[in-house]
């Protein structure tokens, strides 16, 4: 049933420059105009219409943006200040007809929604705050086509949205929830990622690797799901989680019904075949190192190739000492296909990423691969000069990664342009940056601008300062870098650690706080249709402004 939709709801995902999803109906907004390129995911018709609505800003977890920004930089930085840890993604919904554009924020720590004037950063309503949850889940949310949530809480899916639809100022409430039964668990276990499929479903994934599909429509939840698998399978029955493999990424998706996910061990491609969600393939890879989070590969799955391209594929970063740049083909496997190294042909290619410095320790990213057209970009979380940092446990390792990222000593440094070649039909390394520094941040790349954008660490009157940094997409060279305007968390820096059950004196590095507060704390950076930019930020949202009265600062 999901796939016999699925290619009329794919026509009228690409059925123009605008990707416009179903027509408004009498208690829904109206849609706004969805940015689609041939060569990236054509609009999902059941997301919200416009240039950021999804993890990772598209189905296919792109983060690559059509709008354009201040090519020279010339921005207005601004600063909210939030009372939970940090929002992820900064949503754009749908204009309600006034003429007001909300953003949508998931807050983590407070667990509170949050809607705001996208003009004004006005807060329009929020929840009260909630009992935290530590887990991933509350990373991935995404915003439907009417202007609602959708984001995990514990073992629960939750839709929350206005009151009233047509009100920009409506109360928030929770509008339906789906708590996940312990039968369709291995056990005590959390969500960690969502998906709108193209075809009418929300598919769902596990820490321990279960998959399950529900209606798009939230009020149609009470009837269970779809549609169910596993990436372990047999196995999740075990008494205790060894053997099992783990997932802690958010999960893409693509028009033909593909599912892709990646466990600690090796990435998947599921379809739904009637009530099951079946493998299609396996492809195992290495995984030997630690990121901030867990073990295993650190990125999203990232889909690479348009519905019209001949070469179409899933790309991660491995978990080598030396991460590897993995590309797979999502589809069929070229008859004949000999892969450049192992022996499973679905690689299409597989690129070491040392950032022109082969005698580092090593390298590893927390962040998905950035894919604009056939171009990957990847940047390094490696803290400095801390090993220590592995040995210790997940929840402590996150924030005290964090910190360290805003000393210059310590910070992360390095980014790289890998691209895929059609015509020779391999990968070749186009630049690297082994300088730049982008601590925890997700990056994006505005095409409009040519840009490679993150919230970086820099330089202001020899002060280390957080703002957003643009780098050449073409050339890996650095355009410009423009200071937050809220640097400083001071005694905020306490509560922050106490919602992990960490304590600043157990940091293995002394813990500065004068420019924590601009640490994007692995938030996403994402950009509207009018070229403004957003990251979620330690107890905030940042947005850099087109201003021609603005411009770059420091280094």
């Amino acid at each position: 049933m999901l796939r016999a939709v699925c290619v009329l709801l794919l026509l009228l995902a690409t059925g123009g420059a605008s990707g416009s999803g179903p027509a408004a109906g009498p208690d829904r907004l109206e849609d706004a105009a969805c940015p689609a390129a041939p060569d990236l995911a054509p609009c999902n018709p059941f997301l919200a219409s416009t240039a950021q609505a999804a993890t990772h800003g598209n189905s296919y977890r792109q983060s690559t943006y059509l709008a354009a920004t201040d090519p020279d930089g010339r921005l207005r930085a601004e600063h909210l200040e939030l009372d939970g840890a940090v929002p992820i993604w900064a949503h754009v919904g749908a204009p309600y007809a006034d003429g007001t554009t909300p953003l949508w924020l998931n807050v983590a720590g407070t667990e509170q929604v949050v809607k705001l004037d996208a003009d004004t950063l006005e807060v329009l309503a929020e929840t009260p705050p909630r009992v935290p949850r530590q887990g991933m889940g509350v990373a991935y949310y995404e915003l439907n086509r009417d202007n609602q949530v959708i984001r995990l809480h514990g073992s629960v899916v939750e839709a929350w949205g206005d009151v009233d639809p047509g009100d920009p100022h409506s109360g928030i409430a929770r509008l339906a929830a789906f708590p996940v039964p312990p039968a369709y668990l291995c056990q005590d276990e959390d969500l960690v990622g969502l998906a709108h499929t193209y075809d009418g479903g929300i598919v769902v994934g596990t820490s321990l690797g279960n998959l399950l599909v529900l209606p798009a429509d939230p009020q149609d939840w009470d009837a269970g799901p779809l549609a169910r698998g596993s990436v372990n399978g047999d196995q999740c029955a075990a008494p205790d989680d060894t053997g099992l493999e783990l997932m802690s990424n958010t999960i893409a998706v693509d028009e033909t019904g593909g599912i892709y996910v990646v466990s600690d061990r090796a990435q998947y491609r599921f379809d739904v075949t009637g009530s099951v969600v079946e493998q299609t393939w396996r492809v195992g890879y290495e995984s030997t190192s630690v990121g901030a989070f867990t073990g295993g590969s650190g990125s999203t799955p990232t889909l690479m190739g348009g519905p019209g391209q001949q070469d179409r594929f899933v790309v991660i970063t491995d978990a080598s000492r030396f991460m590897r740049l993995n590309v797979y083909w999502r589809d069929e496997v070229p008859s004949g296909w000999v892969p450049p190294r192992g022996d499973d042909p679905r690689l299409a290619c597989s690129v070491r990423v040392d950032f022109g410095q082969p005698d580092r320790p090593g390298t590893k990213t927390d962040q998905s691969v950035v894919v604009d057209g056939y171009a990957s970009y990847v940047v390094d979380n490696t803290v400095r000069g801390l090993p220590q940092l592995e040995s210790l446990p997940s929840t402590s390792r996150v924030v005290f990664t964090e910190l360290a990222g805003s000393i210059p000593r310590h910070a992360p440094r390095g980014a790289a342009r890998i691209d895929w070649d059609p015509e020779s039909r391999t990968c070749r390394t186009v630049w690297v940056n082994p300088t730049v520094s982008f601590p925890t941040g997700i990056p994006m790349v505005s095409r409009g601008s040519g840009l490679l954008l993150d919230n970086s660490l820099g330089r202001v009157d020899g002060r280390a300062v957080f703002g957003v940094r643009a780098l050449d997409a073409r050339t890996g060279e650095n355009r410009w870098f423009v200071p937050g305007a809220h640097q400083g968390c001071g005694d905020e820096l306490e509560p922050l650690l106490d919602l992990v059950g960490a304590r600043a004196p157990d940091a293995p590095f002394p813990v500065v706080t004068d420019n924590i507060c601009e640490n994007a704390n692995f938030a996403g950076m994402t950009m509207d249709g009018q070229g403004r930019i957003y990251t979620g930020t330690t107890y905030g949202l940042s947005r850099f402004a087109p201003d021609e009265g603005a411009g770059g600062a420091g280094r």
